[in-house]
């Protein structure tokens, strides 16, 4: 009897188990970012579809402090089950060794992994049995859509105009989304001869800096027509310092970013950018379908292990279809158990905002 009992209890504890699963996010930013505050938002929307127990850690823009939090949870016994996390050089591996030795799965997400790191991390599952899996956006082709689109609309604004200059403010040298975004930039200058470069310079992804660039180069290039920006964040600090030096978005020059934060949408309103790429934010969200996925028995390793996520441009021709949730931020309308793998059988992944949307309730 008491064998009976031990059996009936050890299977509600396992179905108990199955039912929930306790997820940490460690934010690479601090409150108030724009892009990352609209990761954190559609994540806990998920997590309460979920039913995932989901803390969200923030390391204020300090790598180091990304370890230490991982560290001050294990040290206190409050480890999660699974861990999401950005990629950073100086901290990616130690997060990886940390959360291997503490046997918490990992999924990582927006950044790719620089080739020279490649041979200290291996692919999900290699060197670390923990880490699951890796989605990161296809960061290579938002540079140059956002370039093609920027293109486009300036040779519109300038039907006579023979050549287009660009001036381009990118993120961090440390940064593969930044390298990736570069990389997209110089794809689309390539296929496109009446556009020019005139200069890239590193922003360091902050506003402040990219408003004071941006007019030192407008300075420099007076017959530049395009700013190109590695982010929505350092595209927007650019327009406003250009319209205190007297020159107009949309009619002197078009400015562009990444991330469809909602200052920069609202701007896009105003007519202060032109084009916005994005829809990655959602892959926080995405991470979670994962796990849940692989904790109630739904491994997703048969589609593969390494994700590549597609983003959207945005500009004032399509945005009155695509702005208004972004706007809100209601993501508890939607229904993310739709997109679960085991739920419905399915034997991919979309990973993209739109399938979101799709699930509106």
């Amino acid at each position: 009897m008491h064998s009976v009992c031990c059996l009936v209890v050890c299977a509600v504890f396992n179905l108990s188990h199955a039912a929930s699963a306790s997820v940490v996010f460690i934010n690479p930013d601090r409150p108030g970012n724009p892009f990352w505050d609209q990761v954190n938002t559609v994540m806990q929307a998920a997590a309460d579809d979920l039913d995932l127990e989901l803390q969200i850690l923030f390391a204020e823009e300090n790598r180091y402090q990304a370890i230490r939090l991982l560290e001050g949870l294990i040290t206190l016994g409050k480890q999660p089950d699974y861990l999401v996390f950005m990629f950073q050089q100086g901290a990616g591996v130690k997060l990886l060794r940390l959360a291997e030795q503490a046997q918490i799965r990992s999924i990582m997400i927006n950044t790719d992994i620089p080739s020279a790191l490649l041979s200290k991390t291996g692919a999900p599952r290699q060197h670390f049995k923990h880490w699951l899996g890796h989605l990161y956006p296809d960061d290579q082709l938002a540079g140059q859509l956002l370039m093609d689109s920027l293109a486009e609309q300036a040779r519109q604004m300038l039907p006579q105009q023979a050549s287009l200059g660009v001036v381009a403010l990118s993120g961090s040298h440390d940064s593969s989304a930044a390298q990736k975004r570069n990389q997209g930039l110089q794809v689309s200058l390539n296929k496109q001869p009446d556009l020019a470069l005139n200069q890239l310079v590193f922003s360091q992804w902050r506003a402040d800096l990219a408003g004071q660039q941006a007019a030192r180069l407008l300075a420099r290039y007076p017959q530049s027509q395009i700013v190109w920006a590695a982010s929505d964040h350092m595209a927007l600090a650019a327009a406003q310092t250009l319209q205190l030096e007297g020159i107009e978005p949309g009619k002197d020059i078009l400015l562009g970013g990444i991330d469809w934060t909602p200052a920069g949408l609202k701007a896009m309103r105003q007519g202060q950018l032109h084009a916005s790429v994005g829809g990655h934010f959602a892959e926080g969200a995405w991470a979670l379908v994962l796990i849940h996925d692989y904790h109630h028995g739904h491994d997703f390793a048969d589609l593969g292990l390494e994700f590549l996520t597609p983003m959207a441009v945005m500009t004032p021709a399509n945005q009155a279809l695509l702005e208004p949730i972004l706007r809100t931020g209601n993501w508890q309308q939607f229904n993310f158990r739709q997109l679960l793998r085991g739920q419905h059988t399915k034997r991919h992944y979309a990973f993209s905002l739109q399938a979101i949307l799709d699930t509106a309730q």
